[in-house]
């Protein structure tokens, strides 16, 4: 995100805002240690991911784990408000 009047709190917050469950950021000294990080919405976690050929794939499976946790939530939220009406 290269809009400079905004700062990267208003950024983060509007990305979150969107749903979006994983961030990547990158700056200038990142660049420089040869990683990002990975920022988890759910959890609030961060790590480091190395850059390199293998991060794409890392990524990707840090969304195929983030996929399975909300399905897992939402499947457990549905069960414990789903009640059998009779009549």
């Amino acid at each position: 995100d290269d809009r400079p009047q905004l700062r990267p709190g208003a950024k983060f917050f509007e990305w979150e805002r969107k749903g979006v469950p994983l961030r990547v950021e990158l700056g200038p000294r990142d660049v420089d240690k040869g990683e990002a990080v990975l920022a988890w919405r759910l959890t609030g976690e961060k790590e480091a991911l190395p850059l390199g050929l293998g991060a794409a794939e890392a990524v990707a499976s840090k969304l195929d784990e983030c996929h399975d946790l909300l399905l897992s939530r939402a499947e457990a939220r549905l069960e414990e408000r789903t009640v059998e009406v009779s009549s």
